[in-house]
């Protein structure tokens, strides 16, 4: 038996020439092997973990996968399907713009975080994936006002909604099944309307050209962040229109050319 820092080779009749040599992990703490993991690139702390019980279990603790072409060394518009899995709480893809993505993936309930960019986004009844969703980004991709509907019609936990440069939507709806959505953020949208029943948005920050804002009558949205690319006529637009949409404005920032201003404002009810 031959010993070499603390790791042991030993013999084995089985192998061929009469000897094969099995490899015994030294002992050492788990902190040890888990910082030992974390140094590693992600590609060779994943084969480490293929031979290694130690590094197995440390493995389960990495808190974060960077999947890239980089990391994993492949050819990753080919591969990048298999770290999707069952399981799996948050994504965040940027795809090629000819790209739709595949929603048979998202068929686990586990997921709590998705975020696409430059892709296709087809949604259609019945995927499952967005009951436990409680953040949703959408940059740069297309996905109709409908496919959009559809998805947010079970996406029940959802918190925050974040659109931006979505061009195929005109007509932005949120349903009052959206009762724990507290934050929506719309940028560069084609949109010209904006309808939400959601009953405890609370915030809302939107840029882009004039639209119609219909939030309810018992609308509870307290903070208002906008820019309106129609300079001409969306002062007069806030002085005329905004108080009857947002009766509970607490406080109201507006972005012009000129400097952003930040206004606190008391509505006599």
């Amino acid at each position: 038996m031959a010993k070499r820092k603390g790791a042991f080779l030993q013999g084995d009749d089985t192998s061929q020439g009469g000897k094969r040599l099995r490899y015994s992990e030294p002992y050492l703490t788990e902190d040890i092997w888990r910082h030992i993991h974390s140094l590693m690139p992600l590609r060779d702390a994943a084969r480490a973990a293929c031979i290694s019980q130690a590094f197995l279990r440390s493995w389960r603790r990495y808190p974060n996968l960077i999947l890239t072409a980089g990391t994993l060394g492949l050819e990753l518009r080919k591969n990048w399907k298999i770290g999707i899995a069952s399981g799996i709480e948050e994504i965040t893809l940027s795809l090629p713009p000819e790209y739709s993505f595949p929603c048979s993936l998202l068929s686990g309930r586990s997921l709590q975080h998705l975020e696409l960019v430059n892709c296709a986004f087809r949604p259609v009844a019945g995927l499952g994936c967005s009951r436990n969703l409680t953040k949703l980004h959408l940059h740069s991709v297309l996905i109709t006002d409908d496919e959009l509907a559809c998805f947010l019609s079970e996406s029940f936990a959802l918190k925050h909604l974040d659109l931006s440069d979505c061009r195929e939507m005109v007509y932005l709806k949120i349903p009052c099944s959206l009762e724990q959505l507290s934050y929506l953020d719309v940028s560069s949208c084609r949109l010209q309307m904006i309808e939400s029943k959601a009953p405890n948005l609370s915030s809302l920050s939107y840029s882009g050209n004039l639209v119609e804002l219909s939030l309810g009558q018992s609308s509870q949205v307290k903070t208002l962040d906008i820019e309106f690319y129609d300079k001409a006529n969306f002062l007069c637009y806030v002085i005329t229109k905004l108080q009857n949409i947002v009766p509970n404005l607490e406080s109201l920032t507006i972005h012009s050319d000129v400097e952003p201003f930040s206004q606190s404002l008391e509505y006599n009810q």
